[in-house]
């Protein structure tokens, strides 16, 4: 990968890989993230490039598609943070990354990609971000997550509580809403970010996980070859039309029901979060 500065900031402004010479996307995890940002930029636009192309390619196989909303030109400001020395550089995390694409993919696909605004203030505009970048994140093996851990400097991140499904870690329901100091859509999203989380792990407990995040490219044919990533193929007993496909696992349910729960989301979803009230996600 070759990266292009111009300017007198170009590690700002200016930085992005040149996509026409076709080299191996390698970084070196040796290479120490602590080190000022500025001595190794080229490492910092790699990294963002890849969580981005991974980020774009995964939403995309779940429905954001060009008629959802999907654009190719658009920018990600992203920044160093003051919480240690030397500045740590969020491009690093890949949780804040993703955190920031999906504002695009929810933002899109709310209310219709020409209703932009939907998500914009109070509990709507608290609706899914964390979630999203917070189960890319997971693994087979279960782990709690923070939020934004390396950038903040901070075990518990930039949450009030790290994702856990255990109550003493994050004690959070539907209920917690209430409280003084949730008006904010980061506090807000941290509460249906964790509901999400336990409802993940729970569908994980019945159907497994999927380490396989993308589902397999289709067929010239539109049909797709043999893989375990969706249940069998149903059809409309009517029109005898393929029903849409449906993941069989835990994790890949959850992804899937969340970006089809985003399209049919009405302008400033807040009602129907109402209807959540007396949910109260339960724990073992």
């Amino acid at each position: 990968m070759k990266v292009q500065s111009k300017g007198p900031s170009p590690h700002r402004y200016h930085s992005h890989p040149l996509g026409e010479i076709l080299l191996p996307l390698r970084f070196n995890p040796a290479e120490d993230s602590m080190v000022e940002p500025q001595s190794h930029i080229d490492a910092i636009v790699t990294q963002l490039f890849y969580t981005s192309n991974v980020a774009h390619d995964l939403f995309y196989r779940y429905g954001f598609t060009e008629a959802a909303g999907r654009k190719t030109d658009t920018r990600c400001w992203m920044y160093l943070w003051n919480t240690a020395s030397p500045y740590p550089d969020g491009d690093m995390e890949a949780g804040i990354v993703i955190h920031e694409l999906a504002h695009g993919l929810s933002t899109r696909l709310t209310g219709g990609p020409k209703n932009s605004g939907c998500l914009s203030w109070g509990k709507s505009g608290g609706m899914g971000e964390d979630f999203i970048a917070t189960s890319l994140r997971s693994t087979s093996i279960y782990s709690n997550y923070a939020m934004g851990a390396w950038v903040s400097n901070r075990e518990c991140g930039i949450r009030n509580y790290i994702y856990s499904l255990n109550t003493t870690v994050n004690p959070s329901t539907y209920k917690t809403l209430d409280k003084p100091g949730y008006w904010g859509v980061h506090a807000i999203g941290g509460v249906w970010a964790e509901m999400l989380w336990v409802v993940q792990q729970r569908l994980i407990g019945t159907y497994g996980f999927s380490e396989t995040l993308l589902p397999p490219t289709p067929n010239a044919d539109g049909s797709l070859p043999p893989n375990d990533c969706n249940r069998p193929q149903t059809f409309n007993s009517l029109s005898g039309q393929a029903n849409p496909l449906v993941p069989k696992h835990g994790n890949t349910l959850l992804m899937q029901l969340v970006l089809n729960g985003m399209k049919r989301n009405p302008v400033r979803p807040v009602s129907s979060m109402r209807g959540m009230r007396s949910f109260k996600p339960t724990r073992s």
